[in-house]
């Protein structure tokens, strides 16, 4: 079953070491520049969830939600997406 799991201290640096291909390194943020970023939309005011992505009791990824709040309707938006090396 995969599930998510907020970023807490017990997984943060799991997920922050959290590897992919060497050719895809340069397509995506790190996590540890993906975690700055949000918590600075979160001082800013703005949403920025992060989760790790499990496979039954393992670590095979992150990703990371958006909200904007701004129009009529609320969005979510999928800012960050990785499996990890040999995740699935």
């Amino acid at each position: 079953m995969i599930r998510l799991e907020k970023v807490t201290y017990d997984n943060l640096w799991e997920i922050v070491e959290l590897s992919v291909k060497p050719n895809q390194e340069y397509f995506i943020a790190s996590n540890t520049d993906s975690l700055f970023e949000a918590y600075l939309a979160l001082s800013e005011g703005h949403s920025a969830l992060p989760f790790g992505l499990y496979k039954n009791e393992r670590l095979i990824g992150f990703v990371m939600f958006g909200y904007d709040s701004t129009g009529d309707e609320g969005e979510l938006e999928l800012l960050r997406e990785i499996i990890a090396c040999g995740g699935l």
